[in-house]
C-alpha cells in the first residue's frame, strides 16, 4: 500500500512539473494565436494521443471524468475569475501553477 501512495506522489509531482514547464510555450503561443485556438488544439492533441495509446473506450472514460470535473468545479473557477478579472493568459503568466489543481 505504501508503494501505491509513493507512486501517486511521484506521479502528482511529475504532473505538477509538467504543467509548470508548459507555461512558457503556451504563453508564447498566445502571442501568435487566439486563446480559443490554443485551447482547442491542446484538447484535440490530448484526445488523439489518448486514442492512440488507450483506445476509444478508455479515452471516453477519461474524457467523461474530465467533463464531470468541469461540471463540479467549473462554477468555482468561474466565480474566481469573475472576482479577479483574469483571463487565461493573465493566469498563465502570473498565476501559480504549482498549487493543487482542480482535477
Amino acid at each position: 500500500m505504501k508503494k501505491s501512495k509513493l507512486s501517486d506522489h511521484i506521479a502528482e509531482d511529475m504532473f505538477t512539473k509538467c504543467i509548470e514547464e508548459m507555461r512558457e510555450p503556451i504563453t508564447e503561443l498566445s502571442k501568435k494565436y487566439p486563446v480559443d485556438i490554443i485551447n482547442s488544439a491542446m484538447l484535440e492533441l490530448a484526445l488523439r494521443m489518448l486514442l492512440m495509446r488507450t483506445g476509444t473506450t478508455s479515452t471516453l472514460h477519461m474524457f467523461s471524468s474530465a467533463v464531470a470535473t468541469i461540471l463540479e468545479k467549473g462554477p468555482l473557477v468561474e466565480a474566481y475569475t469573475q472576482d479577479n478579472e483574469l483571463d487565461e493568459v493573465d493566469w498563465l503568466e502570473n498565476g501559480s501553477l504549482i498549487k493543487p489543481t482542480l482535477h
